[in-house]
């Protein structure tokens, strides 16, 4: 495989998938050396040979084997989270965050529904996590929410900071993640983790990505416009 068809020298080739020889599962031994207990990956050739990883070692992939009638439950989850993300009505407040942002980002709506359609298909559900595409979907809804108003805190951002239990004040959420019952609307995940979300935020404000202004919390200008260049290419 590493010679006939390019992958990378990054440890054993354990197996393929039903793509017929275009993935291959592999022992990752670049942190461990030689002698060490490899990671085991995913090596995508038809996306640059992206490496994604699986799990911590050969015997927790072995463990999180399951029999093949829940691999066809797990489908039949993949297909309702694929219509989530394509047919989910939107959020008032990414509605109202989407017209405020078409003079800079036109189409934003398509954008966020094709970033939430590669998560589905690499994850099998619209779970966000501490992954990269996670990373670029909390920065997205960030900037979709800086449209409408600037975040004093994490917790600002995260939370209606009145709870007054309406669409009123954005807030994460009620953007991506709950429903009210008197409005409810489709695209959303269900439940979050927040301590994905801040590990997130404290590595962007660590790196200088999210600035703090007069004004609250924001994209720097630089942050900005690297997630537009990253997510006007997706679709």
């Amino acid at each position: 495989m590493e010679s006939e068809w390019g992958y990378p020298r990054i440890g054993v080739g354990i197996g393929d998938t039903p793509s017929a020889g275009h993935e291959q599962i592999m022992l990752d031994y670049r942190s461990c050396g030689k002698n060490g207990e490899p990671q085991v990956v995913h090596v995508d050739q038809e996306a640059g040979y992206r490496i994604t990883f699986v799990a911590e070692d050969f015997a927790t992939l072995i463990r999180g084997l399951v029999g093949e009638d829940d691999y066809y439950f797990a489908q039949d989850e993949r297909t309702a989270a694929m219509v989530t993300v394509e047919r989910g009505t939107l959020s008032p407040i990414v509605v109202r965050a989407v017209a405020a942002a078409s003079g800079k980002l036109p189409g934003s709506a398509r954008i966020l529904r094709a970033l939430a359609r590669q998560i589905v298909e690499d994850k099998g559900s619209f779970a966000l996590h501490g992954d990269e595409q996670s990373y670029a979907m909390y920065d997205l809804i960030f900037w979709l929410y800086s449209q409408l108003t600037s975040a004093q805190s994490f917790e600002h951002f995260v939370r209606d900071p009145e709870g007054a239990g309406s669409y009123d004040a954005p807030c994460y959420e009620l953007m991506i993640v709950f429903s009210l019952t008197d409005q409810p609307y489709g695209f959303s995940t269900g439940g979050f983790s927040e301590d994905f979300l801040r590990r997130w935020w404290e590595e962007r404000v660590a790196s200088g990505a999210i600035a703090q202004s007069a004004e609250g919390f924001r994209l720097s200008t630089e942050a900005e416009q690297t997630l537009l260049a990253v997510v006007s290419s997706i679709g």
